[in-house]
């Protein structure tokens, strides 16, 4: 007689585990279908917010490529109109003081709007642009117009060759040399003295720019070629600059197979910058 409620108690035993394994089994499918949920949703959002950040950054490339060529027709412009009055006759000693200081400040205007343009192509994928021409007249070229801008400095240029004619991209090359000089006039007491040598050997081609001025602290130096880093406290400094100069320089000279080290002079007084190129230079 006690065999019939056995066997209602096995069944319900049957019974409660089949409830407690449905029950595991909902479970165990609804965390599942929430963690995939989850796994798509930040799949999503990773992707949207890849794809804004990738927006974000073409409408930025885009904006300092139209700004920096809108900058640029009305500097050529202001320019222009500095060269005509400096043509005229006998103009008195104010106006031409004026004269110079514009003309320096467009200058100075025409290389920066230039350095934000040229960063811009580097982020988007620089292509140098290669043909051949005489590194020692284009050099000669640059250190005159300096000389225009800056006539209280004295800027030397020396080379153990008459030419040294080379096949690489010419706006590099001059974006390298302009950006060390006017760095090296940046940071000297006026006058200023620079020494420029461009020298031609078996193993390639060396400019060595040199300064006396106020020097660069060891532990800085390796930091100089950083995007937008300057050397000192921002609202202490008293040099104008955006610290995009020497970035350029660095770039730049990889791109065209070189190699550019910065070093104090023998007398502890100013530094001199050395960019090495190869055989290989393009």
């Amino acid at each position: 007689s006690h065999y019939p409620a056995l066997n209602d108690m096995v069944q319900l035993g049957d019974q409660a585990l089949e409830n407690e394994k449905r029950r595991r089994s909902i479970m165990i499918f609804s965390e599942a279908t929430f963690i995939g949920l989850g796994l798509i949703f930040g799949l999503w959002f990773i992707n949207r917010s890849y794809k804004n950040l990738v927006e974000a950054e073409r409408v930025k490339k885009n904006f300092l490529l139209a700004i920096s060529h809108e900058l640029k027709s009305p500097i050529a412009s202001i320019k222009l109109a500095f060269e005509s009055l400096r043509r005229l006759q006998n103009p008195n000693q104010r106006v031409d003081e004026i004269i110079s200081h514009g003309f320096t400040e467009t200058n100075r205007l025409h290389r920066l709007v230039d350095n934000v343009l040229l960063a811009t192509r580097l982020d988007a994928g620089y292509l140098p642009e290669i043909e051949s021409f005489d590194l020692i007249e284009r050099t000669n070229d640059i250190v005159k117009n300096f000389r225009t801008q800056f006539p209280n400095a004295s800027i030397n240029l020396q080379s153990n060759k008459k030419e040294i004619i080379k096949k690489t991209d010419r706006l590099a090359f001059d974006i390298i040399l302009k950006n060390i000089i006017e760095n090296a006039i940046k940071y000297s007491k006026d006058p200023a003295t620079i020494n420029v040598r461009l020298n031609s050997e078996l193993s390639g081609v060396t400019l060595a720019v040199s300064d006396k001025g106020i020097g660069i602290p060891e532990e800085e130096r390796s930091k100089i070629f950083n995007r937008f880093y300057r050397i000192g406290e921002e609202n202490l400094r008293n040099t104008k600059g955006t610290g995009i100069g020497l970035y350029l320089v660095k770039e730049l000279v990889e791109q065209t197979h070189g190699t550019i080290s910065v070093n104090s002079n023998n007398n502890s007084t100013g530094t001199t910058f050395t960019v090495e190129w190869s055989q290989k230079m393009r």
